[in-house]
């Protein structure tokens, strides 16, 4: 599947097949892809039950989603449904070893400012999948220090109002010689 014909041209190409075989040595000895890629490798049909029962969970939740697992220059993609019309969508099964610096190009995005959570999730259902990819985006949001040093977070709680003393609050209550005289001449400085 992933093999060029001896007489195809070679250059940019060859680089991105050479990258794609990086990520499929990184997809094969990942525990929970692995599995799952050389059976994918091997065969077409699903494998039984029976053979992946000593798996693991993320292995066993990769192969209920075999009919939508797609073999790409030896390395695997799920393949979902677009949107809106939209034609679908290959997302890469990452190793866990690339995970976090995924989700850091993710959350990095194009110009090298920090994304928002929502918008680093966004992005990395566009272009990843992994069972627990939510969970893991959220704690890599809330670790993110520029993000952090940027907004700290809520902010402290005010205290509660206290009784404001106005000029009405003033005349309402009965008041002493003094303190009307005292009023009635701030009130001549003020206008």
């Amino acid at each position: 599947m992933g093999s060029r014909p001896p007489d195809a041209p070679r250059g940019r190409e060859e680089a991105s097949v050479s990258a794609g075989e990086s990520m499929a040595e990184l997809q094969q000895s990942d525990t929970d892809i692995g599995p799952i890629l050389r059976w994918s490798l091997r065969q077409t049909e699903q494998p039984r039950p029976q053979e992946v029962m000593i798996e693991s969970a993320a292995a066993k939740a990769l192969w209920s989603q075999w009919h939508s697992l797609v073999l790409r220059v030896g390395v695997l993609f799920r393949q979902t449904e677009g949107k809106r019309g939209r034609p679908p969508v290959l997302q890469l099964i990452v190793p866990a070893v690339k995970r976090s610096e995924f989700i850091s190009h993710c959350h990095r995005g194009m110009t090298g400012g920090h994304r928002a959570f929502r918008s680093t999730l966004d992005q990395v259902a566009r272009r990843g999948f992994w069972i627990g990819w939510r969970r893991d985006v959220a704690r890599f949001c809330r670790q993110c220090l520029s993000c952090n040093s940027y907004h700290g977070g809520r902010l402290p709680r005010a205290g509660h109002l206290q009784p404001m003393i106005t000029v009405e609050t003033l005349q309402k209550r009965p008041q002493r010689r003094s303190e009307t005289e005292t009023l009635h001449n701030r009130s001549e400085i003020w206008w």
